[in-house]
């Protein structure tokens, strides 16, 4: 949802089942660990997803 607030995040994250929140938290943390997605993205979503993203 490209141009969404964090509270559309939200709604969406929480729309998703356990399995496809934990495939995400992979796939972000791979993007963090290649140095794709860096700044405080990652916080505001850890932030809202209840999780830790590396």
């Amino acid at each position: 949802m490209p141009n969404g607030s964090s509270q559309d995040f939200k709604v969406y994250w929480d729309s998703l089942e356990k399995t496809r929140q934990a495939s995400y938290d992979i796939e972000a943390s791979n993007l963090v660990a290649d140095s794709v997605w860096t700044a405080n993205t990652v916080d505001v979503l850890a932030k809202l997803s209840g999780g830790t993203l590396h």
